[in-house]
């Protein structure tokens, strides 16, 4: 009988009912303390100063259909391939990056004295960092368009720092374009000049090569020579017709058939030489008339890709050249930031409502936590009691 006894008296459960039973016996504390911690805290939310926020609207150009765009777009995939498109896609930046740059926070900072108005000394840098991040916010939206908000104590500073932030993240921008467009003019500069030194060695080569060989045009070249050669092939043929017909008709003592065999002699002798010696098509044998027109070619063909080269770095250099002169915006402003017509925060009664359910929620703890020591009490009293009992 004694196991379901010291079971009884020992269980430190707490249920539903009886937690309404402390609440209900201690109601009067839980409400007076509820309502006095909001009143305090609602109180206390008026010592901080108010906060406005200013918001500024603004979107990136939109000069898609530019000639230089067009132009630059047809011939970026071939520079590609060539290994010149140095300003690919992949390896460009966000403009987020210019807006949430250090450099924008130290302009902002200094020029509208930010150190005194958050209260931090100028050199905590790090500190005056944070409280400028959790006082300024940068969205971007689907659409494409930027929002820029900016908080301060004073709504009129608000407003001219928000738009002051289009202007300083443009002048940022459009130093780093001018950086980038010197860096690519120069690079283009430098191949442009090597390949104007390729191709002036490769013309010189082609010159020389031309005039050593007498090779000018190898395809007209080549069809005017075989014409002339096929005509002088046949011009043989004939004549050696004709003088078997004298050797069948006079005999081969006769001086017509003797005239006939030495013409056909000095016309095979002719289409020997065209054949194998130098001279007939230029300064080469016709024998190796593949080698010389390979060659040519060759050179030919390297003269007329550099050419192509060229053609490719003369709008890029034209473009950078274009990039590093410019002054054009950045991002153009849709809607200025305007002076709050209320604040930002603090939300006061966000935070007497907030102090009010926390002390409730911890005077509700403390109850409980004392209800349970209390319990633990009784139920050590009473086993010890009953240990007494059972030992007597």
């Amino acid at each position: 009988m004694q196991d379901p006894i010291k079971r009884n008296i020992t269980s430190l459960a707490l249920d539903g009912a009886e937690f309404l039973g402390i609440l209900s016996s201690k109601k009067w504390l839980l409400i007076i303390l509820t309502i006095c911690s909001g009143i305090i805290a609602y109180g206390i939310s008026w010592t901080l100063p108010d906060w406005y926020a200013s918001t500024v609207t603004f979107v990136p150009p939109n000069n898609a259909n530019s000639m230089i765009s067009g132009m630059m777009g047809n011939v970026s995939s071939a520079l590609k391939d060539l290994g010149l498109g140095k300003m690919n896609k992949g390896e460009s930046y966000s403009y987020m990056v210019v807006l949430n740059s250090r450099s924008l926070m130290d302009t902002l900072i200094n020029k509208y004295n930010l150190p005194a108005e958050y209260e931090i000394p100028k050199e905590d840098k790090e500190e005056l960092y944070k409280e400028f991040l959790s006082n300024y916010e940068v969205e971007l939206s689907p659409e494409g368009n930027y929002n820029v908000t900016v908080l301060s104590k004073d709504k009129e500073k608000a407003a001219k720092m928000a738009n002051d932030v289009v202007t300083i993240a443009n002048n940022i921008s459009l130093r780093l374009q001018k950086a980038e467009a010197e860096t690519n003019r120069a690079y283009m500069d430098l191949r442009l000049k090597r390949t104007d030194s390729i191709l002036n060695s490769i013309a010189q080569d082609l010159g020389r090569f031309s005039s050593q060989s007498l090779v000018f045009s190898p395809l007209d070249q080549a069809q005017a020579v075989s014409q002339a050669l096929a005509t002088l092939k046949a011009s043989a043929l004939k004549q050696e017709i004709q003088v078997e017909i004298l050797k069948n008709t006079y005999g081969d003592k006769d001086p017509s058939t003797i005239a006939g065999e030495k013409l056909l002699s000095e016309m095979r002798q002719q289409v020997y030489k065209a054949e194998n010696k130098p001279g007939f098509a230029g300064d080469f044998a016709l024998r190796d008339g593949l080698k010389v027109g390979a060659k040519y070619m060759k050179l030919y063909t390297e003269y007329e890709a550099m050419s192509k080269v060229k053609a490719f770095l003369m709008p890029m250099l034209e473009q950078a050249k274009l990039d590093e002169i410019r002054e054009a915006p950045m991002m153009y402003v849709l809607d200025y930031a305007k002076p709050a017509f209320k604040k930002s925060r603090p939300k006061r009664l966000t935070i007497a409502a907030g102090t009010s359910i926390g002390v409730f929620v911890l005077t509700c703890l403390y109850l409980i936590i004392a209800t349970q020591f209390r319990k633990a009490a009784t139920i050590h009293s009473r086993r010890a009691t009953i240990d007494k009992g059972d030992i007597a």
